[in-house]
């Protein structure tokens, strides 16, 4: 949603950069919360508990391939897709816009999209592969050395996954001369320049 907010907020088109409000945002992720509750049901409808696993097990096998295609597709693929294709449509956007190109922003910007795609695709291409893994040998009966290492690999997916999400702000933090000096005003809020206002009578 951040990468479509930078496309919003850049569009040289009045009324596409009044769509970057905090109220569409609101609406956005109050629409996707009930998109994704509404879509998480269809697990509990369509998952039971095995009495010889004592695992949840599909009742359709039509549901186990869509949720293998979702979980690689929708849930892996589709959120690179978008920082890319926004990223891209931002970039153009702000090459358009002189002053901001002659800051270089569009090329400050390509390494935050580049940054947060690569991350992105290694914590969820992993996930997913793993996800799809576990969805297709759900049924398999495994040995305890399987299940430690399906345990162990489950582990350092969950990892990446979130260092994909939680590292983001260091990989910013160290490839953006502009961030940094950003967040250090940040932090250091008690040694800011003064401005002196002067008072007008």
């Amino acid at each position: 949603m951040a990468t479509i907010d930078q496309f919003l907020i850049t569009s040289q088109n009045a009324r596409i950069r009044q769509l970057s409000s905090i109220k569409n945002a609101y609406r956005a992720c109050f629409s996707l919360a009930i998109i994704w509750w509404l879509h998480g049901t269809l697990w509990i409808y369509y998952q039971e508990m095995s009495p010889i696993t004592n695992s949840c097990i599909y009742r359709s096998n039509k549901f186990f391939v869509y949720a293998v295609f979702f979980i690689c597709i929708i849930l892996c693929g589709a959120p690179c897709l978008i920082m890319l294709v926004f990223g891209l449509l931002t970039n153009r956007n702000i090459k358009q816009t002189t002053c901001l190109s002659r800051l270089r922003i569009d090329r400050h910007l390509m390494i935050v999209v580049f940054i947060q795609v690569f991350l992105t695709l290694i914590g969820l291409s992993t996930y997913g592969v793993y996800c799809a893994y576990k969805i297709i040998t759900l049924n398999f009966q495994k040995t305890a050395d399987q299940k430690v290492t399906d345990t162990l690999v489950g582990s350092i997916t969950y990892m990446l996954c979130s260092v994909a999400y939680g590292g983001r702000f260091y990989i910013f933090l160290y490839s953006s001369s502009r961030f940094r000096r950003m967040v250090k005003d940040r932090v250091l809020w008690w040694r800011r320049a003064r401005q002196i206002i002067p008072l007008t009578r």
